[in-house]
């Protein structure tokens, strides 16, 4: 049991690196010489900012089982 939650949270933090990665690339990639940069920039600001929550929630999550893992000494 504890090995599949191991595997299980694993995943989830992969999947949670990579969308903090690509969402960096992405606001990485932008420039800012044109109004419209501007604008896009903008909006991929605003869009980041609706799920940074999500994000927080799902990294204290990603500690809680890390912390139990090393716990029970997986």
């Amino acid at each position: 049991m504890l090995n599949k939650f191991g595997e299980t949270l694993g995943v989830e933090m992969k999947a949670f690196k990579d969308k903090v990665l690509e969402s960096r690339r992405k606001l990485e990639a932008l420039t800012l010489e044109a109004s419209a940069d501007v604008t896009k920039f903008v909006t991929d600001i605003q869009e980041l900012n609706r799920v940074v929550d999500k994000w927080e929630a799902q990294l204290d999550r990603c500690r809680s089982g890390q912390k139990l893992l090393a716990s029970q000494r997986f």
